[in-house]
């Protein structure tokens, strides 16, 4: 019985990482990207701390709502995240907001979102470690 006891703490003990990084992860979903939700994003992980977050021509970011995505700059730096932007409804207005993303590791964006300038200076802009393309531009 001490032994199954004794067996059964060690587990625990052994688990408790896995278990608070799965609870870290969730808070973090529930609390950064749920409230992107509302902005009809779309949203993946795949539970090992890489985040997805794509704005595509049917969802309701906008130069106007485009403050709401500071609230990336709360996930924990450990995690990975990439940001898709494409809708027309985001222009050259939101550059200084978006070069203000501090978590970003790969930002996307599509064609039609930034005129070439704007595209150059958000690149200028972004964080050094930020990843930054355009698929048409770049070749994939």
């Amino acid at each position: 019985m001490v032994a199954s006891g004794l067996l059964l703490a060690g587990w625990l003990a052994a688990m408790y990482p896995i278990f608070a990084a799965m609870n870290e992860r969730n808070r973090v979903e529930d609390e950064v990207f749920m409230p992107f939700a509302e902005l009809q994003a779309d949203f993946l992980h795949n539970g090992f701390g890489v985040f997805i977050l794509e704005f595509r021509d049917h969802s309701l970011l906008s130069d106007s709502n485009i403050g709401k995505l500071l609230l990336l700059n709360e996930m924990p730096p450990e995690y990975e995240l990439t940001l898709l932007i494409d809708t027309d409804a985001v222009t050259d207005a939101s550059i200084d907001i978006l070069a203000s993303l501090t978590t970003v590791d790969y930002f996307i964006v599509g064609d039609s979102v930034l005129s070439p300038d704007g595209f150059a200076t958000l690149n200028d802009r972004l964080p050094p470690r930020t990843v930054f393309r355009n698929p048409a531009k770049t070749g994939g």
